[in-house]
């Protein structure tokens, strides 16, 4: 069993929470116990995180069985079905540009990774020019990783001792919702950056058409691994505290399919396989999801699934970001 505390209050702004959904299960990788989700009773704030939260020294039995220690290569017909659906709605050049962190119109220099994965994104950021490391818990990525030759680093990213100042961008894909001290990472990632680099994030978005349609069997839920998960407004409030100023962030339909996918799957047959072949039924459904999605990202701009977040560490004296 996982070992747990609980977590009352916001971390964000001290607010007691309140209870959003309970008797959560993990329905993806099979770990054990049963969760709740909490909102932050501030309406200014909205804050969610599981209460109780699994403790830091037991958190790692909740990846034992993870997506990224099995890879997958994408099957032809999932990769023709992805190409018609985000072609038909204009999203495939977004698309393509989340998949490099929305690094493809800057000049390359020298990136870390928080959290890097299966490291295909190093590997495709290193053949654009990049200088790639990449930080990892993970012992079996770890090892995957440097057996194609990356440069890794394995510990929490505030315990391996980076020297600061040396990065042009540090970027983290699908991590700060895992993370039991989101502040600090964030703290830890603004003292690696060079004067004038950048912090780039994506993160699920709580405030989304998928969470509002599908709620507690909305995929990006995740427990007991997503420990918080953030609005635009939660993630402003973050990156402040952790020293950042004047961020900018919007959100995106990217890889909404992959969201509508399983958030189907749990709610008709309460499991999802993120590795396994699609239903055709699901992937209809899918894109009905799609199409409602993107109607209701023109008229809100923040229903997208993801949050991207970018913050630059300013130069000393600095007044604003650009």
């Amino acid at each position: 069993m996982i070992r747990t505390r609980p977590q009352l209050h916001c971390e964000l702004c001290g607010c007691p929470g309140k209870p959003l959904y309970t008797g959560l299960a993990d329905r993806l990788f099979g770990a054990s116990g049963e969760w709740n989700l909490s909102e932050c009773s501030n309406p200014a704030c909205g804050l969610m995180w599981l209460n109780p939260m699994p403790s830091e020294e037991d958190i790692g039995l909740a990846y034992l069985n993870y997506y990224t220690h099995d890879p997958r290569r994408t099957p032809l017909f999932e990769r023709m079905l992805a190409w018609f659906l985000y072609t038909s709605l204009g999203l495939l050049a977004e698309r393509r540009r989340a998949d490099l962190m929305y690094l493809d119109r800057i000049s390359p220099g020298r990136l870390l990774e928080v959290g890097f994965g299966d490291g295909r994104r190093l590997e495709r950021l290193s053949a654009m020019g990049w200088t790639v490391e990449g930080q990892e818990v993970d012992p079996v990525a770890i090892r995957q990783a440097r057996d194609r030759g990356l440069t890794t680093h394995q510990g929490a990213l505030e315990t391996i001792g980076l020297p600061g100042d040396c990065y042009d961008a540090v970027i983290a894909n699908h991590v700060i919702e895992h993370i039991h001290d989101p502040v600090g990472l964030l703290a830890e990632c603004r003292r690696l950056l060079k004067p004038g680099g950048r912090l780039i994030l994506v993160t699920p978005n709580s405030n989304s058409y998928g969470h509002a349609l599908f709620r507690e069997s909305w995929l990006p839920l995740d427990p007991p691994r997503h420990l918080h998960l953030f609005s635009t407004a939660t993630m402003i409030a973050l990156l402040r505290r952790a020293g950042f100023r004047d961020p900018l962030i919007w959100t995106t339909m990217a890889r909404a399919g992959t969201v509508f996918r399983g958030s189907h799957d749990l709610k008709l047959r309460q499991a999802h396989s993120v590795t396994a072949f699609p239903r055709v039924g699901t992937a209809l459904l899918e894109l009905k999801s799609l199409l409602m999605a993107r109607i209701e990202q023109f008229r809100r701009s923040d229903a997208g699934e993801e949050l991207v977040a970018c913050a630059v560490k300013l130069h000393p004296g600095a007044i604003s970001q650009a």
